[in-house]
């Protein structure tokens, strides 16, 4: 048995680390990842990518084991499922080719490709479960001050409420007392005092 390609760049994180990780968004074959990022929903990506992770796990994990490197095509594809957009050009672009049914790494492929491409689906699933987390946060939080203002104008309706029940309360238990104004009848006059007397005269 020939020895497994050891990575170009040293460590499976060495390979991975910033710019340098062409399956990044942005790199040179960051359309694969983007593919499958944009164009699987996430309840289909979230299995797609356990299984995917786990391909690569027991690959570089186990380099020269022969049965991690191949891939049963009928059985991987239904796994993945059929619809799933993206997965079969990503193998073949870390380094995966068709003989009969399987697809096959050969011992002879570096492994850096396949490292770098795990990295990469994990990052941007780690961030999209980020960017679900902070979206579900928001809501709960404009859900929280919606209720909160609704229990606002609800207490506030309340007191009005209770407000005009108490003044009504208040005027039935005491009656306005009549004005003897209210007596006078329109065309009736009022007495008049009489005038002082006059002042006295000094001497």
């Amino acid at each position: 048995m020939a020895a497994a390609a050891p990575m170009s760049g040293g460590s499976c994180q060495t390979a991975c680390s910033g710019a340098s990780n062409p399956y990044a968004k942005g790199g040179a074959r960051g359309s694969f990842v983007d593919t499958i990022i944009n164009e699987n929903s996430w309840a289909a990506r979230e299995p797609a990518h356990r299984l995917f992770s786990k391909i690569a796990a027991n690959i570089l994990n186990a380099p020269l084991e022969p049965k991690y490197r191949k891939l049963n095509i009928e059985k991987v594809i239904g796994k993945f499922g059929a619809d799933f957009k993206g997965i079969a050009e990503l193998l073949r672009s870390v380094g995966f080719v068709a003989e009969g049914p399987n697809l096959v790494l050969p011992e002879s492929t570096v492994l850096e490709a396949l490292c770098q491409a795990k990295c990469a689906w994990d990052e941007r699933e780690a961030r999209s479960a980020a960017g679900r987390a902070e979206a579900l946060r928001i809501l709960e939080a404009n859900k929280a001050l919606m209720e909160s203002e609704k229990a606002k104008k609800e207490a506030s309706r309340a007191a009005v409420k209770s407000l005009a029940a108490q003044a009504r309360e208040d005027v039935a238990a005491k009656p306005v007392t009549a004005s003897k104004g209210n007596d006078l009848r329109f065309g009736a006059t009022q007495r008049k005092a009489p005038p002082p007397p006059p002042a006295a005269m000094g001497g």
